[in-house]
């Protein structure tokens, strides 16, 4: 599993993924082991630091600088406890920003 951190106006963002660009936890966390814990067992691995993880680390910075649309096409993988939790992300994907539903 690839790890970086950026910073970020709200301060450093660090970003789990795996080596194919897909990310598997992100937050303001104080350490990896911390974001580690959230990701599924199966999907866990030891952290290799990197400096810059491409398409993700552009993506966030893109958005960060006002393009809300640019992190819509990072993959994002994670293993949930069953079929509704899935779809409930699944459809969180496809919220348009600022358009708040219920």
């Amino acid at each position: 599993m690839l790890v970086t951190t950026m910073p970020t106006p709200t301060g450093p963002l660090t970003i789990l993924a795996s080596r194919e660009g897909a990310v598997r936890a992100a937050g303001f966390a104080t350490g990896v082991e911390e974001l580690l814990a959230r990701v599924h067992p199966d999907l866990r691995g030891d952290p290799r630091p990197r400096a810059d993880l491409g398409p993700v680390t552009a993506a966030v910075a893109s958005y960060l600088d006002g393009d809300l649309t640019a992190i819509d096409a990072i993959p994002v993988e994670q293993r949930t406890s069953g079929r509704f939790l899935e779809h409930a992300w699944a459809v969180m994907r496809d919220i348009e920003p600022g358009e708040p539903i219920t």
